[in-house]
């Protein structure tokens, strides 16, 4: 759960920097601070759901992009490969 909070985490600050360069020079009006916060935690909570998502189910992912893009994949993980010498 580290790497989620870190991911969210991360993503609001950098949210919060953009939007503060937004405002300061590209708008030059600022937000008033009630609106700039909800829109800050609306950003946290979105990417730490994301991020934890992803985490917990990467493998169904993966799969589901795999028939997006007709590329067969196969899980190694139970997969034996025989280097001996044949018994036949």
């Amino acid at each position: 759960m580290e790497k989620e909070f870190a991911f969210a985490v991360m993503t609001t600050v950098l949210y919060g920097i953009l939007r503060f360069c937004e405002m300061k020079y590209i708008e030059k009006e600022w937000m008033p601070m009630k609106l700039l916060v909800r829109d800050i935690l609306m950003v946290f909570i979105s990417a730490l759901a994301a991020a934890y998502i992803f985490v917990n189910y990467h493998q169904s992912f993966s799969n589901f992009f795999s028939v997006i893009t007709d590329t067969a994949m196969m899980d190694g993980s139970n997969m034996k490969v025989y280097t001996g010498e044949p018994g036949f």
